[in-house]
């Protein structure tokens, strides 16, 4: 059968990926004489696809391989509904005639309705079957047999790819947040922290979602910056008639839910928007300005609920136009309680901090999505999305215990409230243009914006006092006690083209890209200082101390990051600040050649070229200073499929990236938190990797798949963040750490039906697993030569950051019709993290290794009819241990462990 390979570089709804049609052909029949229905026209609606019946009521017809089913309405008959599987392409199809008067039927015109149903877990598959490049994706309905609401959790449901506990980090294939990117739509979305390269994909929500991919391969319509996997989210697109849902939701961490002690910070509200900001109409260096309690207020209520409403319709314009609406919204939110330890260990294996942390979190979601395709014609198509995503997240920390030099008694005490308010909006529009000859003509643009806030984070630093009896302020540094304010502002544009020609077995693609994108961030940071030494406070009312009057009487000190109140420094409250702008001018062309009918070679090219600007005003290191450079990269990609079977495919990938430093990481401004500061240094520069893989697949029937695939990573001058030598223990930079590192593995997969019942039910398993080995080379001297920092590194080569050796998934899933329209789905997933490098060790000291830990949920869901639904649902059933730990010659020392506790919850959708 021939095949009409297209590399359709869709810029929205759906994902980019080279795509194949597929030719259906059959015989239009009347049931009732059982004579064929010859010599009329009809359509594919909605697509550029004409075709007529023969004289003998043959027909054939070419479609777009991710069409799921058609149906085809006759004036005269009844409409008939033919789902397309991979059983075959030969359709005959019976039309019933309907009840007339006249006894005549009009014939003159047939339709076929085409719809794509881009979520399916079969058509999915389909699409990554027929596909020339290597794709992986998991889609909604299979999210939503799984009980999973958030993205990060989604992708941690593909082969070779971990989320790591505490930081929120994707690993893919081993390798971490700045080897990876994210993609909404095909297009880049920004981050929400200064301290990682992607956005917190937990904040997406899988209702807004079509299917997430996972691109683990390089091909020239991509930025060239990654090297682990680009995760592109595709935003859920209107399909099928006009409907309105309502979904309700509640849960309640058992770990949670059980403790009193559940605490707050003053100022923020339930629905996370409200923001403490620096007090401006009073002097904060040279008064006591603020309003807000230095107290915690208890949590009440700690019951997780989830709202949301979505709805889709379309409307007729013209005699071929048809404007597709689709909208959501969806508030919910989390709390969570832990109790676990923190520590500090040196390389002789003394504690330097022993603390046990009890720690509140409450974290909220607010998300809007607005998607309309306005189909001007079979030629012509628009697109517009317009996300908006709110986020906050309250986190209230209460360390006791050992403090070096400051509680030698083992009785000291820290607050640590923290409050991060994120917003951000993505607002995308595409265009799909096709002309006569097979000429195709695409094009996209993108406007982001993105604030993220850290207002008026609290921290206050006690000891006990034997002597006096009673709880004493440290006085140690001047931010021992303080309120914290920063700001991350940014805009991004983006704008891409390309232009494509097919002829009978070559298609060329050529297309450019540009991206402009600013990154601003400013910090304030007002500490407040006790004159004595032997302050007294209770923990329990620190406003008794901390308030105007005490500041009046002389008993409080006041500074910022730039000196003290008292002196006459006329920048005291100026901001520690960076500002970056990134620019990327790219253009590609791209080939995709069949030689045959079982081989087709795709090879292309992308040139990237890179400007990065990052200027800053801080009070370390060189106190105002900028870098401004400049780099090319001309990126090779080749991919190879051979058809091996109609249901088998073998595949071969390899190209060239690059991984460029963050904006942060070169800004020499300080992070500090509790255990640890943070500081950036200008003189990194990028990565290059060198990708391959090797990957055999093969596809019992159009749901089941069983794939292995073979992958290697060369990575020059890979970038790590690292303890540095100095007296303290815990001060950390960022470097290029040696001249290369690695990872290479093996990852498989298995979808298959285990049992078919007779009652149209089913048992079936998903299953992944990859194991991997990687090395990174840890040169001192290379650091010190290019840096001037010393890291004094305790190995000369150690494994990659978060590359675990083994990770994997396996579900359980048992799917059954009911009496009625009522329908059971139920699962149990099961996931397997090993043990992975979270640090790398230096001056002596072991490297920091999070142990594997053991994940267990379980989902059932009731269809009651098609359109109400109840959904039960239990996560992290095992209730692991999160531990990270230091192997210092041979003696494992615990730097961190926590429980999240289990989760029970039910959900309700119905649609009106």
């Amino acid at each position: 059968m021939k095949r009409n390979l297209t590399l359709l570089l869709l810029l929205g709804s759906a994902a980019l990926f080279a795509q194949t049609n597929i030719k259906l052909e059959g015989t239009l029949f009347d049931e009732k004489s059982n004579t064929p229905i010859s010599g009329k026209d009809f359509t594919i609606e909605g697509l550029n696809i004409n075709a007529k019946t023969d004289e003998k009521g043959h027909y054939e017809v070419s479609v777009p391989d991710d069409t799921y089913q058609i149906n085809i309405k006759v004036d005269g008959y009844q409409t008939i509904t033919k789902s397309l599987t991979d059983n075959g392409t030969n359709f005959n199809m019976y039309l019933r005639p309907e009840d007339f008067k006249d006894g005549k039927i009009d014939l003159s015109t047939a339709v076929v309705t085409a719809t794509k149903n881009k979520s399916d877990e079969a058509n999915l598959l389909n699409v990554q079957k027929k596909s020339i490049e290597i794709v992986e994706r998991v889609g909604a309905a299979q999210l939503e047999k799984q009980g999973i609401s958030d993205v990060a959790t989604a992708v941690t449901k593909a082969s070779g790819t971990i989320k790591q506990e505490g930081t929120g980090i994707i690993f893919v294939r081993g390798l971490g947040d700045r080897f990876n990117s994210t993609t909404l739509n095909g297009l880049s979305i920004p981050s929400d922290n200064p301290e990682n390269k992607n956005i917190d994909l937990s904040i997406f929500k899988t209702n807004m979602v079509d299917y997430i991919s996972l691109e683990k391969s390089f091909y020239p319509r991509m930025i060239g910056d990654f090297a682990g996997a680009n995760i592109d989210i595709v935003s859920k697109e209107y399909i099928g008639k006009p409907y309105v849902k309502v979904g309700l939701s509640s849960s309640v961490n058992l770990q949670t839910i059980d403790n009193k002690n559940f605490k707050l910070q003053d100022g923020p509200n339930f629905f996370g928007f409200k923001k403490v900001d620096l007090p401006t109409d009073l002097n904060p260096v040279k008064q006591y300005a603020f309003d807000t309690s230095w107290n915690y207020k208890r949590g009440k209520n700690p019951f997780n609920s989830g709202i949301d409403l979505e709805a889709g319709g379309n409307i007729k314009i013209g005699s071929q136009g048809k404007l597709s609406i689709y909208g959501y919204v969806g508030f919910d939110n989390d709390y969570v309680y832990t109790d676990g330890q923190e520590n500090v260990v040196s390389a002789a294996g003394t504690y330097m901090k022993q603390l046990k942390v009890e720690r509140s979190t409450y974290s909220t979601n607010t998300n809007g999505l607005l998607n309309l395709s306005y189909r001007i014609n079979p030629f012509n198509k628009l697109m517009f999305t317009s996300n908006v995503i709110h986020s906050s997240e309250q986190d209230f920390r209460i360390f006791s215990g050992y403090l070096m030099d400051t509680a030698e008694n083992g009785k000291g005490l820290i607050h640590r409230a923290d409050n991060k308010v994120t917003t951000v909006y993505a607002n995308q529009l595409f265009g799909e243009h096709k002309f006569e000859n097979n000429w195709n003509f695409n094009w996209g643009g993108s406007i982001n914006y993105i604030e993220s806030d850290r207002p008026n984070r609290m921290q206050n630093s006690m000891y006990y006092n034997d002597n006096l009896q009673a709880y004493a302020l440290t006085i140690n540094s001047p931010g021992d006690n303080q309120r914290y304010f920063d700001e991350l502002t940014g805009y991004d544009y983006q704008g891409k083209i390309d232009v494509s020609k097919k002829w009978d077995r070559l298609k060329v693609t050529a297309g450019a890209y540009g991206v402009f994108k600013r990154r601003d961030f400013d910090a304030t940071q007002i500490n407040l200082r006790a004159r004595s030494s032997s302050q007294i406070v209770d923990p329990t009312n620190l406003d008794a101390f901390f308030n105007r009057t005490n500041f009046n009487n002389g008993l409080i000190e006041l500074s910022t990051l730039r000196g003290l109140g008292t002196s006459n420094l006329d920048n005291l409250l100026d901001p520690l600040s960076y500002n970056t702008e990134q620019k990327i001018y790219s253009g590609y062309v791209n080939l995709d050649y069949e030689l045959s009918d079982k081989w087709t070679l795709q090879v292309g090219l992308r040139n990237d070229n890179i400007n990065l600007m990052v200027d800053w005003d801080t009070n370390i290191g060189e106190l105002i200073g900028k870098v401004d450079k400049n780099y090319n990269k001309i990126l090779p990609a080749v991919n190879v499929k051979y058809s091996l079977a109609n249901n088998q495919n073998l595949r071969f990938s390899a190209s060239k990236t690059y991984t460029l430093p963050l904006e942060k990481e070169m800004a020499p401004i300080a992070y500090n938190n509790v255990t640890s500061t943070t500081n950036g240094q200008p003189l990194l520069y990028p990565t290059d990797n060198y990708n391959a893989e090797l990957k055999w697949e093969m596809f019992p029937t159009k749901d089941q798949v069983f794939s292995v695939t073979g992958f290697g990573k060369y990575i020059q001058n890979p970038i790590s963040r690292v303890n540095v030598a100095s007296a303290s223990a815990n001060d950390l930079t960022y470097v290029n750490t040696g001249d290369y590192g690695y990872v290479y593995g093996i990852e498989m997969e298995l979808r298959r039906n285990l049992f078919n019942f007779s009652n149209d039910s089913k048992l079936y398993t998903i299953i992944n697993a990859a194991v991997l080995d990687s090395k990174q080379m840890l040169d001192f001297d290379k650091v010190r030569n290019e840096t001037g920092i010393a890291t004094a590194f305790t190995k000369k080569e150690d494994q990659m950051m978060g590359a675990a050796r083994f990770s994997g998934n396996a579900s359980l899933g048992y799917s059954a019709k009911l009496s009625g329209q009522k329908k059971i789905d139920a699962m149990l997933v099961y996931g397997y993290v090993g043990k992975n490098v979270f640090a790398v060790g230096t001056q002596e000291r072991g490297s920091q290794i999070q142990k594997a830990v053991n994940l267990l949920d379980v989902n059932v869901r009731f269809n009651l009819s098609n359109k109400t639904s109840i959904n039960l649902y239990g996560k992290n059933l095992l209730n692991p241990n999160y531990t990270i730990q230091q192997e210092n010659s041979g003696v494992n020392y615990i730097l961190s462990d926590y429980n999240r506790g289990i989760q029970l919850g039910l959900g309700f959708s119905h649609t009106l």
